[in-house]
């Protein structure tokens, strides 16, 4: 019985996230017509700050809630009213820093003085993420996968619905203007996945006076599990908001102009990675599934294996089939997608690496749900390091972005291997 439900909650999982995907890949490729390349550009420049945005915002919190959640041990309303608090601190703190920086991290770091509207719009998400972000985790815990993929097929139909319906209204405004429509979009998107969340929540829910005082064990187990994982999240997330910063100085310095420089690294992230990426997120929402299994079924040795195995030889058979046809069709795929043939040879050099990419996600959801997020942190942080490192050296000695490029490979190769000697069942 427990088989069928784990295996039924995955497959709903993931046909979830295939519906969403699918959505999302027509957002994208409405988005990018619209705006052209000069705004995907603009729109690349300002992901890495987006993503650590918000990455600082859910502080790991799915994972950290799912984990708890699954042990049973705390009721959902009290491990929810005792964490909000704590991130809601968090949250108007970053907001308040972004909009106060604004204008030195455009002008300053990015050299994009116009991106300084973005990220004020950027800022603005910030509380809906979190709130979205600590339901979701409460779900996932519980094991209650039709609600989730419910959500995230509900979010990108009203994405892509403001963005058919919405944007063309401003397609006489600024380039500017236009992304920041498009980021604020989050706030009406995220919205929707709380109400959604709150209308599937046990209806019985009694709230007294006293479930609004924060039960510090629970904070404190929160905390146990958030500290590490927010440590790899923060270092993967703020070498990513650097890399374009780090790529624009070094290729300025070497007599590459802006403009050009921007147009390479949007084709590489918006164009190449956005497709090596494809399959990724089946394998997340199989490794997101796997870690509060894991953490409820700690003790039982020979599930772990049984589960991690699964997952692996089900990561491995999706990734051979979808590499393999990306490989020899590459271009097929970004005209159809991008309208463009740019980027086709990154994907040829990147993509059979993708494939221990993705076999890295089932072991690092196996190890957090072990509660050895200790490991994955350190994991992590290792590999940022040395790929920076190898990305900035690389940079001054090839041309263009290709020492971005190996560096990826690098970390990649190195990723998995650090991963696979680190797991280790007592």
């Amino acid at each position: 019985m427990k088989k069928n439900s784990f295996l039924k909650g995955v497959i709903t999982l993931i046909i979830g996230s295939i519906g969403a995907r699918i959505i999302g890949f027509f957002i994208r490729i409405y988005f990018t017509r619209i705006i052209g390349e000069e705004g995907v550009s603009l729109y690349n420049i300002i992901m890495p700050t987006y993503v650590l945005v918000i990455n600082l915002t859910t502080l790991g919190l799915p994972l950290a809630i799912s984990i708890i959640t699954s042990k049973g041990k705390y009721r959902g309303k009290n491990i929810i009213l005792s964490t909000y608090p704590f991130i809601l601190i968090i949250n108007l703190i970053i907001m308040i820093f972004l909009v106060l920086s604004s204008s030195f991290i455009a002008e300053t770091l990015l050299k994009t003085k116009n991106a300084k509207n973005l990220i004020i719009s950027l800022s603005l998400t910030i509380p809906f993420i979190s709130i979205s972000s600590l339901l979701r985790g409460y779900f996932l815990g519980k094991q209650k996968m039709t609600p989730i993929a419910s959500a995230n097929i509900l979010e990108q139909v009203i994405r892509l619905s403001l963005i058919i319906f919405i944007l063309p209204l401003f397609i006489h405004q600024s380039i500017v203007m236009q992304v920041s429509i498009y980021i604020l979009f989050s706030i009406i998107s995220e919205t929707s996945t709380i109400l959604f969340f709150l209308l599937n929540s046990p209806k019985k829910i009694e709230l007294k006076q006293e479930d609004f005082i924060p039960n510090l064990e629970i904070t404190q187990k929160v905390a146990e599990y958030l500290v590490p994982t927010i440590g790899s999240r923060i270092v993967s997330n703020f070498i990513f908001f650097l890399e374009p910063i780090i790529i624009m100085h070094i290729l300025l310095s070497k007599g590459l102009s802006s403009s050009y420089i921007r147009s390479l690294y949007g084709i590489y992230n918006m164009y190449s990675l956005s497709i090596l990426m494809m399959p990724s997120f089946i394998i997340n929402t199989l490794s997101t599934s796997l870690t509060p299994e894991i953490s409820k079924n700690y003790n039982n040795k020979k599930h772990i294996k049984r589960r991690l195995n699964q997952s692996l030889q089900f990561t491995l058979f999706i990734s051979i089939i979808f590499y393999t046809v990306i490989f020899l069709y590459p271009e097929f795929f970004l005209k159809l997608l991008y309208d463009t043939s740019k980027g086709a040879s990154y994907i040829r050099v990147l993509t059979p690496l993708f494939i221990l990419y993705n076999l890295s996600n089932p072991l690092m959801g196996c190890l957090n749900g072990m509660g050895k997020t200790n490991t994955v942190f350190k994991v992590s942080f290792v590999c940022i390091l040395v790929k920076t490192i190898i990305m900035v050296i690389l940079l001054f000695i090839m041309p263009g972005i290709n020492g971005l490029v190996v560096s990826e490979i690098v970390y990649i190769i190195l990723n998995f291997i650090l991963l696979l000697f680190s797991f280790r069942l007592n």
